[in-house]
């Protein structure tokens, strides 16, 4: 309904070999801290420079927060999703 490409993958390996090939602009993950953190960090450093990363959480603490930042990750959301901010969040990366 927003007119935006999605595409879903679940093999982290496929995953950035098709992130590599796609080049998209915005990424996001839903794994826990450990594997988002590494991700995070293979992703960012194998990939464009201006690809967006974002996570989504049950919750986060500022401590997380700061781990998944530092790894390359610019943006979480919480669930349960709310489409309205997920797509306001999306909307602000691409138009900005």
């Amino acid at each position: 309904a927003a007119d935006y490409q999605v595409i879903w993958l679940v093999d982290v390996n496929e995953a950035i070999n098709r992130i590599k090939l796609i080049n998209p602009s915005i990424l996001i993950l839903e794994q826990n801290q450990e594997v988002s953190l590494e991700i995070a960090h293979n992703i960012k450093s194998e990939t464009k420079e201006n690809l967006y990363l974002m996570v989504i959480r049950d919750k986060i603490s500022g401590n997380e927060w700061e781990n998944l930042s530092n790894s390359g990750v610019d943006e979480y959301l919480l669930k349960p999703l709310q489409p309205r901010v997920l797509l306001r969040k999306i909307a602000k990366i691409i138009y900005h």
